[in-house]
């Protein structure tokens, strides 16, 4: 957690923006890989929500909840996060998928 405190306090915002934007263009990729992701699915919007969620999510439990943290209550945390979003995005491509309890 100190890293990350550290890490926004010495990076300038275009650093930032960068960084951000290597991440959901990741996303973008994985996302428009995915087995019948819809070919008019907002593809860069769903990356950037769901990039923001789990990097929003993931940032403030390091810096906010009490250590150790219960990585198994984050990561369903993320789970339902992120699938109830791609749900609405790209329903079928969702149904199409059998993802872990």
């Amino acid at each position: 957690m100190q890293l990350f405190l550290l890490e926004r306090r010495v990076s300038g915002t275009d650093a930032y923006r960068k960084l951000y934007a290597e991440f959901v263009q990741r996303w973008a990729a994985m996302l428009a890989s995915a087995p019948e992701w819809p070919a008019d699915a907002p593809t860069q919007d769903a990356a950037f929500a769901v990039h923001a969620m789990v990097y929003g999510l993931v940032s403030q439990a390091l810096m906010t909840r009490a250590a150790p943290l219960d990585v198994t209550a984050l990561r369903r945390l993320l789970r339902h996060a992120v699938h109830g979003y791609l749900s609405v995005v790209a329903p079928r491509a969702y149904r199409l998928y059998h993802f872990d309890a």
